[in-house]
């Protein structure tokens, strides 16, 4: 498990940043790497940007200067320090557990006195070390034969293991899966977790032979023993010999142990017994044989382990192929602006027929046209290209499954959609089934035609004859005719060498377009109805006019997500308890309200009257003159202050109305409706964003609201991107 130093998150996470670039660092931005993942896309953070592209190095270093720099950064680094925490509970709960194996084994082992008269000692001897010395043995072939298998085939794994289960049990914020994530993944396949967990397995064996060892001494004191050996085939004088040579190692480190005599004259027949003094020579030669062959290489092999895992440590690098690592790569390292070819490739002669006129593709109207990479190394040249006329939106780069699906919801979920999506591919690869299977269901998915860009054409020719270069592209144009696109939205475009004639040429084929202004969205509405609402208000408004507007919000989202009502645990029963499910309402909507701002008075009433509204809305949409008849008023302000916090009191001064806890209320509403489908989990998290750090502003007119909703409605698009939402 990684030893991260901490005193305190913020402390911590300053030694962190300032000192040397190490392993924490390097683990540190393996989370962060695999929190992007889950989201879908790399986090939006300028400053973390920049100051990467300020720093010097290469692209790892960059990477780690990034990470570092992100908001996030410092709750990251604080799950990291509570997986370490759990599992240094789990390695102490593993040592006390095998100290006390340890010494339960030497007392079973030994067994009393007076269970005959004399022990049998190279049982005594096997049964305390021959487990362990045989799980050396294996240790040993695996390190060296199958080392891969280390990090699951050891005793450390185990406690690994409980550490997980540990984690799982105190931690189980979001933050801490990306983080498991990562401490996983380095010790599953990296050297540092084999020497890791090696290092756990021989300090949990030190343990149980420390165990034993003690108790064998302790009873060693308090009782007579008499220790002997018995055989059925062997001869004396072999057993003196092996006697004689597992005794040279405990006479070398002072301990006493039986001449030849006694070894001699202890041989058990069943009748007799061997001679008094030789118990203690018997005694010592069991005490060093466990220290010899049990205590002290399973010393020398932890310090080796625990040297080896921290050169393992100072060696670790990124694995900056990774495609969480190489689509930031013309973020952070980007190319100069190109300026085309300044000395053309002339080294065969050129024989191919020049290609027919391609004429721009028939894309939507509106809309920014989409680009991804599809199997493609990130190019050196800008990213996505920059072209006169054309807005793109970044699908980033397709290399695996997981990339595909990403890309497919991108496009399926997409608030406005591309007029045009470009693949860019690499002519230098030939392509096959799989390209055309995605690109058909691509097609399927999309409103908007396909356009594939053909980029490392100049590196294919450099690379062999123009028969097969004619080839390669006729084999691309085949492809996309399988997949039903046709041939002229197959175009030759080198993204590395484009001149400014090409990227001309290259904005005219695409058709660039200025994007139209997305439509007013429904959450938009939402907010504006708020604002009209509060524009009317003289004083803060009563219950009525509350519930006026948030069955106004109801109406616009009832026929676009008409089960809005089961998050909240409604419909509106007519002939029910009309109090009862007004506080089920309310309670529902605290639910999803993130701890902390449960805790906050203001956030608290504003959920407790968004709940409550939101049943009474449900209950005028099913009968809407039920608004004016409902005889729960009196009832309401009770229900909603036992549920809440209760908020600070304003001094006794005149001051104008406030409408914050109505208009908070009434966005909390607007905004859960607006996520209704998504996890409660994934809901209560984009709150918690929106939320903000300050408490809001009192509000006492419409200009007010109208600045606060603004204000709301920007970190809920910065929400929904670090959700992963477009």
């Amino acid at each position: 498990m990684p030893k991260l130093k901490h005193t305190a998150p913020s402390a911590s996470f300053t030694d962190l940043i300032q000192a040397p670039v190490g392993f924490e660092q390097r683990l540190l931005t393996e989370t962060v790497r695999l929190y992007e993942d889950s989201q879908g896309a790399p986090l939006t953070s300028p400053q973390a940007d920049a100051a990467a592209v300020a720093a010097d190095g290469d692209l790892e270093h960059r990477l780690i200067v990034r990470a570092c720099a992100l908001p996030i950064a410092p709750d990251l680094w604080q799950a990291l320090h509570h997986l370490h925490t759990a599992f240094r509970i789990a390695l102490i709960i593993g040592l006390i557990v095998i100290f006390f194996t340890g010494a339960t084994t030497a007392k079973v082992t030994l067994g009393s006195p007076t269970d005959g008269p004399v022990m049998n000692f190279f049982w005594v001897l096997g049964s305390l070390l021959g487990l362990q010395i045989i799980m050396l043995l294996v240790w040993l072939a695996l390190i060296f034969m199958k080392p891969k298998a280390m990090p699951t085939a050891s005793l450390g794994n185990v406690v690994f293991q409980l550490g997980r289960k540990v984690t799982q049990w105190l931690y189980k914020g979001p933050l801490h899966v990306p983080a498991l994530r990562a401490v996983g993944s380095i010790y599953t396949h990296t050297s540092i977790g084999r020497w890791t967990l090696s290092a756990i397995s021989h300090g949990l064996w030190l343990t149980f032979l420390c165990g034993c060892l003690v108790l064998v001494i302790w009873i060693l004191s308090i009782k007579q023993y008499t220790f002997a050996w018995e055989t059925t085939i062997l001869s004396d004088r072999s057993y003196v010999a092996l006697t004689r040579a597992i005794a040279s190692a405990p006479e070398a480190l002072g301990f006493t142990t039986p001449d030849n005599q006694q070894i001699a004259a202890s041989h058990w027949t069943g009748q007799g017994q061997p001679p008094a003094e030789s118990r203690e020579a018997w005694s010592g030669l069991l005490i060093g044989s466990i220290v010899a062959y049990g205590i002290l290489p399973r010393l020398a092999l932890l310090a080796l382990c625990v040297f080896a895992r921290r050169r393992a440590c100072r060696k670790f690098r990124l694995d900056t192929t990774l495609p969480g690592y190489a689509r930031l790569h013309p973020r952070l390292l980007p190319a100069s602006q190109a300026i085309g070819v300044v000395d053309p490739y002339r080294g065969l002669p050129e024989t191919r027929q020049a290609p027919p006129v391609q004429r721009p593709v028939s894309a939507l109207a509106y809309g920014p046209t989409a680009i991804m990479g599809f199997e493609i190394e990130p190019p050196g040249s800008p990213w996505p290209p920059p072209l006169t006329g054309v807005e793109w939106l970044d699908l980033g780069f397709v290399d695996s499954r997981d990339d595909r699906h990403r890309v497919l919801e991108q496009v399926r979920s997409a608030p406005t959609p591309p007029r045009l999506i470009a693949i860019v591919c690499s002519v230098t690869t030939t392509p096959d089934r799989g390209v055309r299977n995605f690109l058909s269901e691509l097609g399927q998915t999309a409103s908007a035609p396909l356009v594939i860009l053909l980029t490392d054409g100049q590196r294919l020719r450099e690379r062999g004859p123009l028969d097969e270069v004619e080839e390669r592209f006729n084999d691309w144009q085949q492809m996309a005719a399988d997949a039903a696109i046709a041939g002229d939205q197959v175009i030759d475009a080198d993204l590395e060498h484009l001149t400014e004639t090409s990227r001309t040429r290259l904005a005219a084929l695409l058709g660039g377009k200025v994007a139209a202004p997305p439509p007013v969205s429904h959450l938009d509405r939402a907010f504006a109805l708020i604002v009209e609402h509060a524009g009317r208000w003289k004083e803060a408004p009563d219950p009525k006019q509350q519930a006026e507007l948030n069955q106004a919000i109801a109406a616009l989202y009832d026929h676009i997500r008409p089960d809005w009502r089961s998050l909240l645990k409604l419909p509106f029963k007519p002939d029910g308890d009309m109090l009862a499910q007004v506080k089920t309402g309310a309670q529902q909507m605290l639910e999803l309200l993130p701890a902390r701002l449960r805790l906050n008075p203001r956030w608290a009433t504003a959920g407790a009257v968004a709940g409550a509204m939101s049943c009474i809305a449900a209950a005028t949409l099913v009968a809407p003159a039920a608004i004016a008849s409902l005889p729960l008023w009196t009832g309401l302000g009770a229900v909603v202050g036992a549920l809440a916090k209760p908020a600070a009191k304003a001094d006794s001064n005149p001051a104008p109305p406030d409408f914050s806890t109505t208009v908070m209320g009434a966005a909390l509403f607007a905004i859960v409706l607006e996520l209704q489908g998504r996890p409660e989990a994934a809901i209560t998290r984009i709150i918690d964003r929106v939320a903000g750090d300050g408490d809001p502003p009192e509000l006492h007119d419409a200009a007010a609201v109208r600045q606060w909703l603004e204000e709301l409605r920007q970190r809920f698009d910065q929400a929904g991107r670090a959700e992963g939402q477009p």
